[in-house]
């Protein structure tokens, strides 16, 4: 079976978490999956029931229902959720974008770090905007 949901209507800031521990014969477990996590244009229109069920008469005219991520956090580390280290990564109002590791600020790449194994493996939360029409 399958499972969707639909929605009327989408925020303006948009937080995913990813299911990166799993219980598994009595522990709590990393899971370190392999995500593709993308930088812009996180198309949501699929979701939207007016589009699904094709109702133009319900749908917002220049409606965005695209995405782009200016944020991120990854658990590095440890195979149990009690222990780990944080990473963070932010895209700043110039659009640069910077890792933030402890005391550690780096500016870095983000087209070239999303593709990196460290990111796919281990990011947690996803932060994105709502793009303007």
């Amino acid at each position: 079976g399958q499972r969707r949901s639909l929605l009327r209507q989408l925020p303006s800031c948009l937080i995913v978490q990813l299911m990166r521990f799993t219980y598994q014969n009595g522990n709590l477990r990393k899971v370190h999956r392999p995500v593709s996590i993308p930088l812009n244009n996180l198309d949501l229109t699929s979701l939207i029931v007016d589009n699904v069920m094709r109702r133009e008469d319900l749908t917002a005219l220049n409606a965005s229902y695209r995405y782009e991520l200016y944020g991120l956090c990854l658990h590095i580390g440890a195979n149990i959720i009690n222990s780990g280290h944080y990473v963070a990564y932010v895209r700043a109002s110039d659009s640069m974008w910077f890792r933030f590791d402890d005391e550690n600020v780096t500016a870095v790449n983000m087209e070239y770090e999303l593709n990196t194994r460290q990111i796919r493996e281990n990011s947690y939360l996803l932060f994105y905007k709502k793009m303007s029409v």
